[in-house]
């Protein structure tokens, strides 16, 4: 019992966990698929659009920027050292061209510019551009101080771009100074102030994740732009970020510039991973509990049950059985009171009357005829005949005799094909002497198969099926049994054939015969009515039971042509040779 309950909770497990499983393993996929495609799509953002309007941005500085070497009158000023004079007419020209070329780069590429500054060799101001003068109040001076103080350009480098913070324009600006070089010698640099606004809303278009940020970093990782501006300056370490972060690191062709991109997972996600990870746990909890209550609970009563099937057998017949469920097992409880009280009846009363009337059942037995004493009898009439010369009555009492004591050797189910022959021409025998010199018998069989052993009174039913149902009832004056048999070694079969001439069955006749004989060894009601059919029925039954399935009868027929019945028996069967 021990092991159908573990059987049943096993089974109820198994039935619970494994949709369970199914369900959060899909859910989890998914989730996982979404959670790389959203990785996938951040890095293809980063790698590409991010990345292309950040060195874009750097570029338009650069080309901006760049155009001051299309003035050579300004550099060769700015070489020579020439001091920005209005009133004199030497550096009249110089100025013009400073002025000039100002206004052509505030119009060119860069959006946004609120500041264009020049500064020589020596860290002195040479001119500057500000759009919005007017509002500065006098605050451009100390900011041009502080520009030549702070003026650090790393030698040898092409630009250098700056996040500022809230100088003197009342917002973030970006930075760009540019060293100015020629005919080999360095002569100053150019500072462009532009507003950090439009650098913002440029990447920030495309940091749509969830808590995404977008950080611009040196190589030591100092950040110099951060989608939180209080950020700007300090350390990031991307291997600090929460777990249920990504971190996307992308270099830029900004020297020494490294974009990162970090958001969080979405919330959504998670809580529907945790959730598929806290369903599967909660399901299984509570299947287990469900699976031993039901478990324990159905098994109880038929454990109880098992118990008082054992006193029952051990002779305790006052075992009763206690469930009080509705159910089937209630049902099988209460059936087996039933049994039980039948049995105990049965012991009490119905075992002593078969006790009291079994004595009286010997005496009946005894007193009933025997195949022996018929078989004396049968014996006796025809040594009656032979005195008496009466030759018809002795010749029906030897065949029947020899019929009788054929059907009395029951030690052995296999006989030869010769004695079973034999006891077919006994039958016809008496039958002839009911319609005397009508049936003839043909035998035909091979010399090597006579002794071999065929299953017992197979050959007889079928001949008195022909005689009874297709030669009696047909107009042929001269009648015919045909009997063959032969063996086939190659496959390992015998073949028997009994033909006849008689009234025979069409074709429709032997197929419905033919299939309902098929499986006649398996079937309890064979479907076989009439005195013809259950005789084909117990000899096929019984070849088949001792033979097995491929063996049997198979039939065929003409009408007025008559109807062939053949056996197919083993050549070996049970281990010895039939022959």
């Amino acid at each position: 019992m021990k092991n159908i309950r573990i059987k049943i909770v096993l089974a109820m497990l198994t039935a619970a966990c494994i949709p369970l499983g199914i369900l959060a393993g899909i859910l989890l996929y998914q989730v996982k698929q979404q959670i790389q495609g959203d990785m996938h799509f951040a890095q293809d953002r980063a790698d590409q659009d991010i990345k292309e309007k950040i060195e874009q941005f750097d570029e338009d500085f650069y080309e901006t920027a760049y155009r001051i070497y299309s003035n050579t009158e300004l550099l060769l000023s700015l070489k020579n050292d020439t001091q920005y004079e209005p009133d004199n007419s030497r550096t009249y020209d110089a100025a013009k061209d400073m002025n000039q070329f100002f206004m052509n780069i505030y119009n060119y590429r860069v959006q946004d510019i609120v500041g264009l500054y020049l500064i020589n060799s020596h860290a002195h101001p040479v001119g500057y551009f500000i759009p919005e003068l007017s509002r500065m109040g006098g605050k451009h001076g100390k900011y041009i101080q502080a520009l030549t103080t702070d003026l650090q350009v790393p030698e040898g480098a092409r630009s250098e771009t700056r996040f500022v913070s809230d100088r003197i324009y009342g917002e973030p600006v970006i930075q760009y100074l540019f060293p100015i070089h020629f005919r080999g010698q360095y002569v100053g640099t150019l500072i462009i102030d532009a507003k950090a606004s439009h650098f913002r809303e440029m990447v920030e278009r495309y940091n749509t994740f969830y808590k995404g940020k977008v950080v611009i970093t040196d190589a030591s990782y100092r950040v110099l732009y951060h989608t939180d501006a209080s950020r700007t300056g300090t350390i990031v370490q991307p291997s600090a970020e929460p777990r249920a972060s990504v971190v996307i690191e992308t270099p830029l062709s900004v020297p020494d510039w490294k974009l990162i991109y970090i958001y969080a997972i979405s919330p959504k996600l998670l809580v529907i991973r945790n959730l598929a990870f806290l369903m599967v746990a909660l399901s299984f909890l509570l299947a287990i509990g469900f699976s031993l209550y039901l478990g324990y609970s159905i098994t109880r009563p038929i454990i109880q049950l098992h118990r008082k099937m054992k006193l029952i057998e051990i002779g305790d017949y006052n075992a009763r059985a206690s469930i009080k469920s509705h159910d089937e097992i209630g049902f099988l409880g209460d059936q087996f009171n039933r049994m039980a009280g039948t049995i105990q009846q049965l012991i009490e009363n119905d075992l002593r009357l078969q006790l009291i009337n079994k004595e009286t059942q010997i005496r009946a037995l005894q007193a009933q005829i025997s195949p022996h004493f018929l078989y004396n009898t049968l014996q006796t009439i025809s040594s009656i005949a032979m005195v008496r010369q009466v030759p018809e009555i002795k010749t029906v009492s030897q065949s029947l005799g020899n019929m009788y004591r054929y059907n009395m050797k029951i030690t052995n189910e296999g006989v030869s094909i010769q004695e079973e022959i034999m006891h077919v021409r006994n039958y016809l025998t008496i039958i002839n002497k009911r319609f005397p010199e009508q049936i003839r018998i043909h035998v035909h069989t091979d010399p090597s198969v006579r002794e071999l052993q065929v299953p017992k009174l197979i050959l007889q039913p079928i001949v008195e099926n022909a005689v009874e149902h297709s030669l009696i009832p047909s107009r042929r004056e001269r009648k015919l049994i045909k009997i063959t048999a032969k063996a086939d070694v190659e496959s390992g079969s015998l073949y028997l054939t009994v033909l006849d001439n008689g009234k025979g069955m069409t074709a429709h006749q032997a197929a419905e015969l033919n299939a309902i004989l098929q499986n006649a060894a398996s079937r309890k009601d064979p479907g076989l009515r009439d005195g013809f059919s259950i005789g084909l029925s117990n000899v096929q039954m019984r070849i088949q039971l001792l033979c097995g399935r491929e063996y049997g009868l198979r039939l065929y027929g003409k009408p007025e042509k008559g109807t062939c019945v053949t056996f197919r028996l083993p050549l070996d069967r049970q281990g010895g040779e039939l022959g």
